[in-house]
């Protein structure tokens, strides 16, 4: 799975980005209070970190 799967997953299930962090960081929230920091690799391959984001928010 790469990093724009893992925001385009987040943006399909209704988290819109909310801000930039440091560096590499996206903030996404979604209308229900939830929130997830995605942290965007220079490698394209986001592993095992990507989907522990998405169940993190709940999507898997």
């Amino acid at each position: 799975m790469t990093w724009g799967e893992v925001i385009r997953a987040l943006q399909k299930a209704g988290f819109k980005e909310d801000r930039t962090g440091k560096g590499s960081h996206r903030r996404f929230v979604h209308a229900d209070g939830r929130f997830v920091w995605v942290t965007v690799h220079r490698s394209r391959e986001s592993g095992a970190l990507g989907y522990r984001i998405l169940k993190d928010a709940g999507i898997t």
